[in-house]
């Protein structure tokens, strides 16, 4: 300051120009700007005029809730890190908008709002807005968490009967996917109808904050528009990204928050012809747009219905109290009247925000916009509409990092998973809920944290999931020949007439089941859904988390069965299936074999191997088998040439009965030693033992065949027989 005669003086600068001008005694001015501003933005110089101080939430805590942050902050410590884990999270990985002042503004927003209680029932709380904003692998994680020092189970509110003082308990799983909705926005919509109160603070609507980490190319308005037909009178998604200017953004908001009677008064009045001459053209256009759509809304709305339109008076079912129920006033308003009656227009506009491409600063503007015409739509009287607003901040896991907020009364912060996902009734026949996905229904959340992989896949019917998948499978296999696209197209085919046969289905079904728990017990004793929640690339590839879960049960499954396919259609045996007639003998010892564990044994491991190749035993060139898994058989039975050479008996007597030893079903009177499999497996021993040669299989099995004939005098009755008959040829 400059004091000249008792006058006190101050120096003004703008740019280049500056003076002095006469000041209070008692003048002060006190700036506020963003720490981030006054770091990054503002000139030194005027920096250096002030004294600079810098205010955080916690400057404001009282000693009370100072104690009650301590509190909350050794349970997020104990969330965000918990025992026996390797990894170190960070806490913004675990609560999605975490900062410095994060766990601040939450005390202070809740101990606002709170007019009684003690410090455990703020903490509980606290713990509660916590668990809208977690990401649903951390809560997994911290699930995981047993040891007998972990505060977080012990240290946060108890959501029944209410927390007791000094020792509240949480579970953590019950609050998280039971209590609360995170698996989509259109399931988040319907938990609000039921609860209102917890997030409608007065009676112009829901004013929330949604994260997700569905891509922003998602069409949210079209999804709930489509899932909850006639529930809006308008539904309105915007795209921050896509304003060019600010002006451009304040004439949206402010045309949403005009209600129809506006529009009329409007046309009454000529205001539409004045805002076109003051250059508001534009939006003029849109309050037009948006009366057609809503004219348009209520009329699909009708015919969804089947009511005309002077039937109100019949009950609606739909347990829906943002309807505006005069038994729930913090929902109600308008004046006395007939008009009473009248249901309220209920509006939602839905913002949708990308952090990559729009910038933290600019977010916070539009929140601003949207506090700014909400109060001033809240003050008028006599508006019966309801108008909800939605900021949907589209995420991914990478990206978890740019953005921060700070809690407040104004704004409600949920975080879900996705944007389509609904929850509906699909007849999985036990009154259990899931969503459609393609041909197959995912259970919930919380129901696939229950229980191992087969359970859940038997649950969810495992013929279902191979029959949507079974095709990648197949592209995984690389067989000794090439094949062509009518050959691909063929495989196609015979395995869906394989997996929708009753008979054979079951066979697969039933054995798959058996070969997934014996590859789930050789990775240890990890719970596969903490793997999945330690995964932080397969959750980011499958977006949400609950996607993650079932992707993870598809891999498992598909995993396994390209490794039964691999080992199953050596030799081409799997074409020889569906080359049998329906009910020959040959089909059911195909089938016979493929179902016995003991005969058609097969290790398979859960790897990441994306390739299987197909192996072919033939001598020279690939062969297609006859005999169904002929490939069991023969190295066996020719390994069993000395042992039968110490029986004291005919040669082929003593194969023979080792042979029905090791393999009853092809004892002596079986009714699989018919003349066609007997020559069909002779063919299958040719070409797998017989010296390479560069005739083709047919040419040498032939040939072969005739010396056999001409050596033993006749064609051989069993395997036994057959495998004489080759050794006998050797010697000559």
């Amino acid at each position: 300051y400059t004091v000249y005669q008792g006058q006190r003086f101050v120096r003004l600068a703008l740019g280049k120009h500056s003076r002095l001008c006469p000041v209070h005694d008692n003048f002060r001015v006190i700036v506020v700007v963003d720490c981030e501003d006054a770091f990054n933005t503002l000139a030194p110089p005027l920096l250096n005029r002030f004294e600079k101080q810098v205010l955080t939430r916690s400057d404001l805590l009282d000693v009370r809730q100072r104690r009650i942050l301590a509190r909350l902050s050794s349970v997020v410590n104990a969330f965000v890190r918990p025992h026996g884990f390797s990894t170190v999270y960070k806490p913004w990985e675990c609560f999605v908008g975490f900062n410095e002042d994060f766990l601040s503004s939450l005390v202070l927003s809740e101990a606002s709002l709170a007019t009684a209680g003690d410090d455990d029932a703020i903490l509980f709380a606290c713990l509660q807005r916590l668990a809208w904003v977690a990401t649903p692998e951390s809560v997994v994680r911290h699930l995981s968490d047993r040891s007998a020092d972990a505060p977080g189970d012990n240290a946060g509110g108890s959501g029944s009967g209410g927390p007791e003082q000094g020792v509240v308990t949480v579970d953590w799983k019950k609050l998280y996917f039971e209590d609360q909705v995170h698996s989509s926005m259109v399931e988040l919509l319907e938990y609000i109808d039921y609860d209102p109160a917890r997030f409608c603070p007065d009676p112009v609507g829901v004013q929330m904050m949604v994260m997700t980490f569905s891509p922003v190319s998602e069409h949210a308005g079209e999804a709930i528009a489509a899932a909850r037909p006639g529930r809006y009178h308008h539904v309105s998604a915007l795209k921050l990204h896509e304003f060019t200017s600010a002006a451009e953004f304040a004439d949206e908001i402010r045309v949403f928050f005009q209600d129809p009677e506006d529009h009329e008064d409007e046309d009454e009045d000529g205001k539409r012809e004045a805002d076109s001459s003051s250059g508001k053209g534009k939006a003029a256009e849109r309050v037009e747009k948006g009366k057609v759509a809503e004219e348009s809304d209520k009329g699909k709305a009708a015919e969804g219905t089947g009511k005309a339109t002077g039937s109100q008076e019949e009950v609606d079912d739909t347990p829906s109290v943002l309807k505006g129920s005069d038994q729930d006033g913090a929902m109600t308003t308008g004046s006395n009247g007939a008009d009473d009656q009248r249901p309220p227009t209920e509006s939602l506009l839905i913002l949708q925000c990308d952090p990559v491409a729009t910038s933290a600063k600019r977010i916070k503007h539009a929140k601003y916009m949207c506090e700014k015409e909400r109060a001033a739509y809240h003050s008028r009287t006599g508006k019966r509409s309801h108008k909800h607003i939605i900021l949907l901040v589209h995420l991914t896991r990478s990206s978890m990092h740019k953005i921060a907020y700070d809690f407040d009364s104004c704004w409600y912060q949920v975080l879900v998973d996705s944007v389509r996902d609904s929850t509906r009734a699909v007849g999985s026949g036990d009154g259990e809920e899931g969503v459609q996905h393609g041909q197959l229904v995912i259970p919930r959340t919380v129901d696939l944290l229950e229980g191992s992989q087969v359970e859940l896949l038997k649950r969810l019917q495992l013929r279902p999931v191979l029959r949507s998948r079974f095709r990648t499978c197949l592209a995984r296999l690389i067989y000794p020949t090439e094949q062509s696209a009518a050959d691909i197209q063929l495989q196609i085919e015979r395995m869906e007439r394989l997996l929708d046969s009753a008979d054979s289905g079951s066979v697969v079904e039933k054995r798959m089941y058996m070969l997934i728990e014996s590859a789930v017990e050789l990775q240890g004793e990890r719970s596969w859904q903490l793997d999945v929640a330690c995964s932080g690339r397969e959750i980011a590839l499958s977006v949400s988390f609950r996607d993650a879960l079932f992707q993870r049960l598809c891999t498992t499954a598909c995993t396994v069965f390209t490794q039964l396919l691999c080992r199953a259609d050596r030799n081409f045996n799997l074409s020889l299936y569906h080359s049998y007639p329906e009910g020959s003998t040959e089909r059911r010892l195909w089938m016979h074999i493929f179902d016995n564990e003991d005969l058609f044994r097969i290790d398979a491991v859960l790897n990441s191997s994306d390739r299987y190749t197909v192996h072919n035993d033939g001598r020279g060139s690939p062969f297609h088998a006859r005999f169904p898994f002929s490939f069991l058989f023969i190295p066996a039975v020719d390994s069993m040439k000395h042992g039968a050479a110490q029986i004291q008996q005919d040669l082929s007597r003593a194969v023979q009965q080792l042979l029905a030893s090791a393999f009853p079903l092809f004892r002596d009177g079986s009714e699989y030693l018919t003349r066609n499999l007997v020559d069909a497996y002779l063919f299958d021993a040719i070409c797998a033992l017989a010296p390479a040669s560069s005739l083709r299989e047919e040419i040498r099995a032939s040939v072969a065949s005739d010396l056999i004939l001409h050596a033993s005098g006749g064609p051989p009755a069993n395997l036994a027989q057959v495998h004489v008959a080759l050794w006998d040829v050797e010697k000559v």
